[in-house]
């Protein structure tokens, strides 16, 4: 994830930074499409940005797996109306981080695929259970 925000995430940036470098000895024309360019890699940093928090939220970095599950829960019961629960069946159970990636990103697509599949719009719950 460091290197999708370092490697990925600063050539972006200099990659937009670059055409407006350029623009300055181009006609009109083609200073038309370095402008639109620019705006498409704009919009691919933002998509970048949007996935890495996606692939690896914050909170797993800041508090650790647990209470990045119980963030994504919330989450996701607020975007669906399913009310998605975790429930603490060993807590003091500790994971690396690389391990608590994987799981997160794992966790994420059940819940995700629950909600979708459910065919249900409210009023089922998903559990999440720490083991």
């Amino acid at each position: 994830m460091e290197s999708l925000h370092h490697d990925v995430g600063q050539n972006l940036a200099v990659i937009r930074i670059r055409p407006g470098q350029l623009g300055k000895e181009l006609p009109a024309e083609q200073k038309e499409f370095l402008k639109s360019t620019a705006e498409f890699i704009q919009q691919t940093i933002v998509s970048t940005r949007n996935l890495m928090v996606k692939l690896s939220p914050a909170p797993l970095y800041e508090r650790g797996f647990w209470p990045a599950v119980d963030r994504l829960a919330s989450q996701v019961t607020a975007q669906s109306g399913i009310e998605v629960g975790c429930e603490d069946l060993c807590p003091e159970t500790k994971v690396n981080l690389d391990t608590a990636i994987a799981l997160f990103q794992i966790v994420r697509e059940l819940l995700h695929s629950d909600v979708k599949h459910s065919g249900m719009k409210a009023g089922r719950r998903s559990t999440v259970r720490r083991i």
